[in-house]
């Protein structure tokens, strides 16, 4: 009966083998689940022998797979495993497995004390499974606790030692744990809040290890400040980078302080391509300042509309901060700027709310008139568009026929349909526009005034 029963077991690892050799990993639990052995991969399996040998020897036949290249351990949690069958799997997976991304979803986030015990079991497998993956080019971390981060920065710090100091990471991804924690006791809050800092410090660490990064979700807290500044000056081919924040968690007071510091000066062929800001309390001078930077492109998501697109050649500013008193200064500051980046190609200035209210159009006016002055020094921009600006008086024309006469830049202007400054002041428009041919074109089709002809 025993030998029976040992036959059994070996033709059965065999078929598990050759899944694991002629089908990917997803196609290979599919099968695994919904073959004739899914069931020693239940919980409530009687077979209690059977299962266990069953367990360990086809979860080390999936880490002796030279197929894997996508590892995603979310797959095996809901097993349940043992912390003899998580080494079972990590253990071979680490020689055998050519591993090019990975992705550790914590299990510990629920404050659960057996999972919490689980995950300080498994985290020096992750460790190693990182310090072995030669061509490993995406981490992505979910909902990770700063224990399990402080073992895999060590494992990407071994990892440049094996691969002679040159880690192949490009994409570094990760999310707090505290994002979906549920708002209870003030006890906990700042038990998340403490633990995001730490967190956020190896992820600092792990970027210093992986110098050829592209990519990084940057998790932003004042106690970072000064590991990630390190961090970002050592990222030469860094390209994008997304900053998430929980407002109710972390504070990103002197994240602008950081970026300008690493990217300002750069080379074009080493200045960041893309900033994506995941933050609703940001000022409207961190934004200015970040746009005289090299960064080439700036996106804040779920933001005030004034902030939501912004980049050294296109800047979309729209929204409150025109019509808001405490906003005004601040938004004459952004124009100033603005006007002086040395960059700036395309400007949208306007206000989509509030249209009727008196002191929106007085502000707006204002605001234009100040845009004008500040673009008389600005040698790069071409493109003007005003068309948000509900209100634009009439007394704004003679601010731009100044400009127009010293800056012979500007290719395209647009107006609301309420503007008619140009059509009293055409005589005097015509003028200037000599002075520009590129624009007075432009009027000439926008406009139907007569085109000027070539002098």
């Amino acid at each position: 009966m025993k030998r029976k029963r040992q036959s059994g077991l070996s033709d059965m690892l065999a078929d598990v083998e050759r899944l694991v050799r002629e089908s990917s990993f997803q196609e290979f639990l599919s099968n695994l689940a919904d073959g004739p052995y899914g069931r020693y991969f239940q919980s409530n399996c009687e077979e209690c022998r059977t299962r266990r040998e069953v367990r360990l020897k086809t979860l080390e036949a999936i880490g002796k797979s030279k197929n894997l290249e996508h590892f995603e351990n979310k797959d095996f949690v809901s097993w349940g495993l043992s912390a003899a069958e998580w080494e079972a799997l990590l253990v071979p997976m680490q020689t055998h497995a050519q591993l090019k991304v990975i992705r550790i979803t914590s299990i510990a986030y629920r404050q659960e004390a057996a999972a919490a015990k689980a995950e300080a079991e498994t985290a020096p497998l992750y460790r190693s499974l990182v310090a072995h993956a030669r061509n490993l080019t995406s981490l992505n971390l979910v909902y990770i606790r700063p224990e399990l981060a402080a073992q895999l920065a060590l494992g990407l710090q071994e990892n440049s030692s094996r691969n002679s100091s040159r880690c192949k990471l490009r994409t570094l991804e990760a999310s707090l744990w505290g994002c979906l924690a549920e708002t209870n006791a003030k006890r906990d809050h700042s038990e998340r809040k403490a633990d995001n800092a730490k967190t956020a410090l190896h992820l600092a660490e792990m970027v210093i290890h992986a110098p050829a990064l592209e990519e990084i979700t940057l998790l932003f807290s004042h106690e970072t400040k000064h590991a990630w500044s390190k961090a970002l000056k050592g990222c030469a081919h860094l390209k994008r980078i997304f900053i998430w924040s929980e407002a109710q968690f972390m504070r990103q007071d002197g994240f602008a302080d950081v970026l300008i510091d690493a990217f300002t000066g750069r080379c074009p062929d080493s200045a960041l391509q893309r900033l994506v800001i995941y933050e609703e309390n940001l000022t409207v001078e961190q934004l200015a300042l970040l746009v005289t930077s090299s960064i080439q492109e700036i996106v804040v998501e779920h933001a005030d509309p004034a902030f939501r697109s912004c980049s050294p050649t296109r800047w979309q500013f729209l929204g409150k901060a025109i019509h808001e008193a405490p906003k005004r200064r601040s938004t004459l500051s952004l124009i100033e700027k603005l006007a002086i980046c040395t960059s700036l190609e395309e400007l949208t200035l306007g206000d989509n709310s509030h249209a009727g209210h008196e002191q929106s159009r007085d502000r707006q006016k204002d605001a234009c008139k100040y845009l004008f002055q500040r673009l008389k020094q600005n040698k790069s921009i071409k493109v003007l568009d005003l068309t948000p600006a509900l209100w634009l008086g009439d007394d704004n024309c003679k601010d731009l026929m100044d400009l127009l006469e010293v800056n012979f830049t500007l290719e395209k202007i647009s107006f609301p349909d309420s503007f008619r400054g140009y059509e009293e002041n055409s005589d005097l428009m015509n003028r200037r526009l000599q002075r520009n041919k590129e624009i007075a074109d432009h009027f000439a089709t926008l406009y139907g005034a007569k085109k000027l002809e070539d002098t």
